[in-house]
Parts: C-alpha cells; sequence; structure tokens
C-alpha cells in the first residue's frame, strides 16, 4: 500500500456487509447444529426402543 493506511481502501459498508455475512453463516451454522442435535437424540431415542421393544411393551401391557 506504499505507506498509504488501510483506512483510505476500506469502507464503512465494507465493514457492514462482512459483518452482515458473518451473521448470516453463524447463524446457519446454529441451525445445522440444532437440527443435528434433535437427529441425534431422535436416533439414540429410536434404537433404545428397537433394543428394549420387549421390555417395554410387557410394562404397557
Amino acid at each position: 500500500m506504499g505507506g498509504q493506511d488501510y483506512k483510505d481502501f476500506l469502507k464503512t459498508t465494507d465493514i457492514l456487509e462482512a459483518s452482515q455475512k458473518a451473521k448470516e453463516k453463524s447463524m446457519a451454522l446454529l441451525e445445522d447444529q440444532g437440527l443435528a442435535a434433535v437427529a441425534l437424540a431422535l436416533s439414540q431415542t429410536l434404537a433404545e426402543l428397537v433394543q428394549r421393544h420387549q421390555e417395554i411393551l410387557r410394562k404397557v401391557s
């Protein structure tokens, strides 16, 4: 940059746009993580039901 300050090249809109993109990406990752957690919990529950179905049926009857 030849001794010039980086501020001469950086615009406020650039910072705002980068911040908004980072926020959107962060929210998408959090949503993905939440969906993965729900899927994991559901799969663990189903696996337990399959493994213990006879015992559960006896308790229900």
